[in-house]
């Protein structure tokens, strides 16, 4: 009996590219693996491992196919088409970066169902950002990160349109991204406390320091609530002067980043708590540590 995995992922697992499978049912991008029925979230369950993804495969027939870039070795640019699920245009965009910087090295690249383009790079430990709005219209996906791209064979969630390879991972290597590729989508470096303390403020080092292990240690499910709750109490703090606001982000997002929220919902979560907290500063001769 033959296995229904296309050989497109066959030969990406042999790569050791993580995947999972995903809806292919039109208007959906859902995972089809998730913490509700296999304890893990999909990022985390991703494999490279043939026999897993053959399991997969015969229980999802005609599923998509998504790819982990953490524990890939891998990064991506997702260039987006304007139209209907755009606004911006990555191609205009990337090609104004092209002009002022140079090309780009030849590498794995695919065309989306969408019209988009993904450009695969290698990574190498390099941080990325995870912010999307940096170039209007292109989507970094991080290899330090929890992001996903959908590969070939599938098929678009709107069109229907299949994705497909315009330069295929096992017909030429990897490339190292240029330099001024890494320096424009250039990200925050991770969080530590004997950097981050102001050299006079014991109280914001405390602070920060507690927001950070608070965010990270949450329960599953109670994620987002404790960054909420947390970004609220250290924005009382910001609001007093005792702790300089963008260093209270930069924190509060690193930390939302490990925890593995998603970068939109942590920006949401960040500017209401923020918002929040600067309308009830504590007291300047006040000794809440949060």
């Amino acid at each position: 009996m033959t296995t229904p995995l296309p050989d497109d992922i066959r030969r990406l697992a042999g790569l050791g590219w993580r995947m999972y499978p995903a809806s292919s049912w039109p208007g959906s991008k859902a995972a089809l693996v998730s913490k509700k029925k296999d304890g893990l979230y999909p990022h985390e369950i991703a494999t490279a491992e043939i026999g897993q993804l053959e399991a997969w495969a015969a229980q999802y027939r005609g599923c998509n196919w998504r790819v982990v870039m953490r524990g890939s070795g891998i990064w991506a640019l997702d260039i987006d088409a304007p139209g209907a699920d755009h606004a911006n245009d990555g191609f205009a965009s990337m090609q104004a970066l092209v002009r002022q910087h140079g090309e780009l090295p030849e590498g794995p690249r695919v065309r989306s169902g969408g019209g988009g383009l993904y450009i695969f790079f290698r990574w190498s430990g390099e941080r990325i950002t995870g912010e999307s709005n940096v170039v209007p219209g292109i989507d970094p996906r991080p290899g330090h990160g929890n992001q996903s791209v959908t590969l070939p064979p599938s098929i678009h969630h709107r069109t229907a349109r299949p994705y497909r390879w315009l330069t295929a991972p096992w017909d030429t290597a990897l490339p190292a991204a240029p330099a001024w590729l890494l320096e424009t989508f250039k990200g925050k470096p991770e969080f530590d406390p004997k950097v981050c303390r102001p050299s006079n403020e014991r109280r914001a080092h405390i602070v920060l320091t507690r927001a950070r292990e608070r965010i990270v240690g949450a329960p599953s499910g109670a994620a987002n609530t404790t960054l909420n709750r947390e970004t609220f109490i250290v924005a009382r703090h910001v609001a007093a002067g005792t702790i300089g606001h963008a260093e209270a982000v930069s924190v509060l997002f690193d930390a939302a980043r490990w925890r593995k929220i998603p970068n939109n919902e942590a920006k949401d979560t960040i500017m209401s708590g923020m918002r929040a907290g600067y309308r009830s500063p504590f007291a300047a001769e006040g000794r809440s540590y949060g």
